[in-house]
């Protein structure tokens, strides 16, 4: 079984305390930072001066700093509603965090994502538990196959551990041996749901089940920490394979400012043994901690105080132009599922991936669409395991990246599994993160009735996906070559649902 609270209690009680000796000193100032950071968010909430909810990681912050403080610029971070420590420790910009949750233009996000949602080159954070990690691993997919050095990490807590998604980005990172470092933050609660209650065996456990190094460390021995997360990082990088990191740590603060059933003594004693409380009780870092605050009081009385013009976001990625012009249709005595072969070909030539199930050569897709792709294209057309939200995830990965990306699922009535990833992800990304990123994942899908297939394999959902913002929802037709739809998807920033008739794909055009 996973440690108990007593067991936290003892990695509490017997830890050293850190100090400049035993830990950079530049790693300790780090996490006094991101705490004065988390303060002032508190104080801003009191005052009403700051946008929506916080979740701090006031107690946590070594693990942001052992990990997100020891990657690399060119890396890249996924994290969850708990990310601000994630945040400062990878890319520093604190400024930028604060004007964020101020609502501010001059926040990294111009002040839309607010706390759950932030965004830099080289980090990523959401809110629905576990929908970034498989975009972890397309981020790592295309550093395998593009650079040597970079990784991905992903950030979760131990309530993520119910999640199905996760446990999909496990075993793809595991079949691909892709560089992507999971580092699971159990601090024994998930919102208010004790650990014994939501997780069974031990956590280390279930990444080993899929043949993925672990290696395990706590906040309160800050040394240990750094190192073993150090040696976590190394693996990855070094082994270009994924790696599983358990932190124990312990959130002094509410899960959301006030809302704290745990008891009052439990909290004291963790608070009492806090690795920062025992730092800080050196004048030398009180001191630091005091230029800290006032730094951060600074910017905040003096930051421009512009909010963003909401007409901005009156506007998509779609393409809005519509033609009237009539022209002749020339169609060649060609079948559809030829002509979209062809089409497909052509792309993975110009460098797309195509990513799906079954759809490797020699069985070329239940459709037959990708039918000789993988034989010319091995590396870049992925054959994957059933799982739709995760291979959802890495496409979404690899385009986010820069890489035009088609995710197939095999029949459109399974585009159900990867609804979260379309609405939360890959439609969103681009205005909850201030119009910076884009990610247009092509989503080609066969819909449509008649063949025998039944009440599972004959439904046209695309009116599902009709009111998703940002999302382009193209049908072809065997009336026309689709040819002409697809090339002028190309240059759509937008994420697309291309549906694919089945009942068209033997007609002739």
């Amino acid at each position: 079984m996973e440690l108990t609270l007593k067991d936290f209690q003892q990695l509490a009680d017997t830890a050293p305390a850190p100090h400049a000796g035993s830990v950079d000193a530049a790693a300790l100032r780090q996490a006094i930072l991101i705490r004065e950071v988390e303060q002032k968010f508190l104080e801003l909430f009191s005052q009403g001066r700051m946008n929506g909810t916080v979740h701090t990681c006031i107690g946590q912050e070594f693990s942001a700093v052992a990990v997100a403080g020891q990657m690399q610029a060119d890396d890249w971070i996924t994290s969850n509603h708990r990310c601000h420590g994630h945040f400062v420790a990878k890319t520093g910009l604190w400024p930028g965090l604060i004007d964020e949750l101020m609502g501010l233009d001059s926040g990294v996000c111009r002040g839309v994502g607010s706390s759950q949602h932030l965004y830099a080159k080289g980090f990523l954070s959401n809110g629905p538990q576990a929908a970034l990690v498989p975009v972890a691993g397309g981020i790592a997919l295309h550093h395998k196959h593009t650079e040597n050095g970079p990784i991905s990490a992903s950030f979760i807590g131990e309530g993520t551990l119910g999640e199905g998604t996760l446990y999909e980005a496990l075993n793809l990172a595991s079949l691909w041996q892709l560089p992507q470092l999971f580092v699971c933050e159990n601090n024994l609660y998930s919102q208010s749901t004790p650990q014994a209650n939501g997780v069974s065996g031990t956590i280390a456990g279930r990444a080993k089940a899929f043949g993925i190094t672990c290696f395990e460390t706590n906040t309160w021995d800050v040394a240990h920490a750094m190192a073993v997360a150090k040696q976590a990082i190394d693996h990855v990088r070094t082994n270009r394979s994924p790696a599983f990191l358990v932190i124990r740590t312990y959130r002094l603060n509410a899960h959301s400012k006030g809302d704290d059933d745990r008891q009052k003594e439990e909290v004291a004693y963790f608070i009492e043994r806090d690795p920062l409380n025992r730092l800080l009780a050196d004048q030398a870092w009180q001191d630091v901690r005091t230029q800290i605050k006032a730094e951060i009081d600074r910017h905040v009385e003096n930051s421009p105080k512009t909010v963003l013009d909401g007409a901005l976001y009156l506007q998509d990625q779609l393409p809005r132009k519509v033609s009237a012009r009539k022209s002749e249709v020339v169609n060649e005595k060609i079948r559809m599922v030829q002509a979209l072969n062809r089409f497909y070909m052509q792309h993975c030539e110009e460098g797309a991936y195509m990513v799906g199930e079954d759809i490797a050569d020699p069985y070329g897709g239940a459709f037959k669409v990708t039918k000789g792709l993988s034989s010319a294209f091995p590396r870049r057309v992925i054959s994957t395991p059933i799982s739709e939200s995760g291979i959802a995830g890495v496409a979404t990965g690899l385009a986010l990246m820069g890489n035009p990306s088609y995710l197939e699922i095999m029949f459109g009535d399974f585009i159900t599994c990867i609804f979260d990833q379309v609405v939360s992800n890959m439609s969103k990304f681009h205005h909850m993160y201030g119009l910076q990123p884009s990610a247009p994942v092509r989503i080609r899908t066969p819909m449509g009735g008649k063949r025998g297939y039944g009440p599972t394999h004959s439904q046209s959902l695309e009116k599902h996906f009709m009111g998703i913002d940002n999302l382009a929802v193209v049908a072809l037709t065997s009336l026309v070559d689709p040819a002409g739809a697809l090339e002028a998807l190309k240059p759509v920033l937008a994420p697309a649902l291309i549906v694919e008739n089945k009942v068209d794909y033997g007609k002739f055009l």
